[in-house]
């Protein structure tokens, strides 16, 4: 009961500048987390489109994405297991 009281006491001490500080530090910090992803996102992004196409012809990106498709459909494992 002593612990709960100085922890409530201590979080009832911090001011409104601190606490807004702590937040926006927070949100900086989860732009940054997502910033990073998207960059990464984008320099993945050459990877499935291709801009330079051909009329006519299929691009190998897509011919990859079928076959793997096709691997994922067609040659899934169909085991279950049992428990004796």
């Amino acid at each position: 009961m002593n612990l709960y009281k100085s922890l409530t006491s201590s979080l009832m001490a911090i001011n409104k500048s601190d606490l807004l500080t702590q937040v926006r530090n927070e949100i900086e910090f989860s732009l940054d987390s997502v910033n990073t992803k998207r960059e990464l996102f984008r320099n993945r992004l050459h990877n499935y489109i291709e801009p330079n196409k051909v009329d006519g012809k299929i691009s190998n990106n897509t011919l990859y994405s079928m076959v793997q498709l096709f691997q994922a459909i067609n040659y899934d494992d169909k085991m279950s297991v049992v428990f004796a």
